[in-house]
């Protein structure tokens, strides 16, 4: 029996373990990693020096090396991409916060604590998946379940970078005006007292450093829920739609501002300006954009894609049109593209409840009088 599983624990038909058990050695294989990870980092209250950072980056990387390679296997052996369940879609979404762990980790000096608050995240996601998570394949049903938490991470990921980018961009302004109080020599307005420029400068990392990862792993859970839904046949909005060509600039935009923030050339105001031009950009994709109409994301598929129509729906479409009575039911007149078909009356009389006698009233042709009009 084919066992979903990466490691040297194999299940064989003597062995007494089963896929759960398998899946469950190898999340506690690279959890505990993480784990292990998270320890070294706390210890920085603890133990000064260059080789804690060095031992948080290691496990970090093996810990993300291993679970690269428990996905890919998982891929494999299942010829589609792991997120059919929720034990396999919150494995992913760990791991794409793991990456941006590592980015951040090496990015930013050693003094940041970035593990301290990425860490936690990742940890608890590969705990939850590895013991409570369940393993039904959702991906039969239309992908609804699917959709529907994708669809909750995508966007409480981009709230959470949306958060932090509001606070960026308020920081920046704080730190443009006390500037220019400053140069101008101009006192403090009574009752209105801005934080000084290196308080809003630490403010302005610190939301940037929280914005990127936020941002980049609801861009990454957005193209993996997409390419998904494509495999599956329910896509709904292509790669050169205004939302997702828009959302990757954002993400380059930050980037770039990210880039510049660690620079010691461009901190000040020109990181300040940075700031704002980003945070207009992220207005722009997350607002402007659905305002001006102009996109498919988030707008739910119609009855007709779907193929499903409901009888308010059909009812709705044809209340424009005049209806005749008659004999069977509501005939819709000569004029209309459904000439000729019969809506039944709603005959609260136990004989029209059946099924049969509403199939026969669907059915029947309009009865005409000898004048030609329906009677």
């Amino acid at each position: 029996m084919g066992v979903r599983g990466f490691g040297p624990v194999m299940a064989g038909p003597g062995s007494g373990l089963g896929s759960g058990d398998v899946d469950r050695l190898s999340v506690l294989c690279f959890g505990g990693t993480y784990g292990l990870a998270l320890a070294c980092d706390l210890a920085r209250f603890v133990v000064k020096g260059t080789a804690r950072w060095y031992a948080t980056l290691g496990l970090t990387t093996l810990a993300w090396v291993v679970q690269t390679a428990y996905l890919g296997n998982l891929a494999w052996e299942t010829g589609q991409l792991p997120v059919a369940t929720v034990f396999e879609s919150l494995l992913v979404l760990s791991w794409v916060l793991a990456a941006v762990a590592l980015y951040l980790i090496v990015r930013s000096p050693k003094p940041v604590a970035v593990g301290v608050f990425l860490l936690p995240v990742v940890l608890a996601l590969v705990a939850v998946a590895g013991f409570w998570a369940p393993r039904e394949d959702w991906a039969g049903s239309g992908w609804t379940e699917a959709g529907r938490f994708w669809g909750s991470a995508h966007g409480l990921l981009y709230l959470v970078g949306a958060v932090a980018s509001c606070l960026a961009f308020v920081s920046g302004l704080m730190y443009l005006a006390q500037s220019s109080r400053l140069k101008h020599k101009r006192p403090p307005r009574f009752g209105f007292r801005l934080p000084s420029l290196e308080e809003s400068e630490r403010l302005n990392r610190a939301a940037i450093t929280v914005a990127f990862p936020f941002l980049t792993a609801g861009l990454l859970v957005g193209v993996v829920m997409e390419v998904a839904l494509r495999h599956s046949g329910h896509s709904r909005i292509g790669w050169g739609d205004p939302k997702v060509v828009s959302g990757v600039l954002v993400w380059l935009v930050f980037a770039g501002l990210l880039h510049a923030r660690f620079r010691p050339e461009m901190r000040g105001r020109r990181v300040m300006l940075f700031t704002l031009v980003a945070f207009l950009c992220l207005a722009f994709a997350t607002i402007g954009v659905d305002l001006m109409h102009i996109t498919s994301h988030g707008v739910p598929r119609r009855a007709k894609d779907s193929g499903l129509r409901t009888r308010d729906s059909e009812l709705g479409t044809r209340s424009s049109i005049p209806l005749v009575p008659g004999r069977a039911g509501l005939v819709l007149p000569a004029t209309s593209k459904s000439a000729g078909q019969v809506l039944p009356y709603e005959d609260p009389s136990p004989q029209s409840s059946s099924p049969q006698s509403s199939v026969l009233q669907s059915s029947s042709p309009p009865l005409l009088s000898r004048r030609g009009k329906p009677s």
